[in-house]
């Protein structure tokens, strides 16, 4: 998971692996070059190989779903998992380690309304960053 500073400043950057969110005096908005590797899944699937960044995850199915990591993965790739919907208290989101597990489990599950978890792979498997 991320940990974002408590009490940030305006313009303060946070960065996390690939990607840096902005504080715009509100909220941490993605920032810089991470807004090329951000993509939006609505009913979950499979991240693409060789993807690098952040995943949101906006449920329109009203059911759990599951986001697949990329068949693929290569040590140092960083993704970010989001509920971009507020509502994965109630449908949970299940990251599913695919080819590789993550610390060890097939999967791990986002089960707070606005969560997300932050992962690299090592070269042999996922790790929360």
């Amino acid at each position: 998971m991320l940990n974002f500073p408590d009490a940030p400043t305006v313009n303060q950057i946070f960065t996390s692996g690939a990607i840096s969110w902005k504080w715009d005096g509100t909220k941490w908005v993605v920032s810089g070059n991470a807004v090329a590797t951000v993509i939006t899944m609505n009913t979950g699937g499979t991240i693409t190989t060789g993807f690098t960044g952040f995943v949101r995850v906006e449920n329109t199915t009203s059911a759990p779903m599951t986001v697949t990591l990329p068949a693929t993965p290569t040590a140092g790739q960083t993704l970010t998992v989001k509920d971009m919907s507020g509502n994965a208290g109630t449908y949970p989101i299940t990251v599913a380690g695919g080819a590789a597990t993550i610390e060890g489990a097939a999967s791990i599950v986002i089960r707070s309304n606005w969560g997300w978890v932050s992962l690299i792979h090592t070269g042999v498997q996922w790790g929360q960053a």
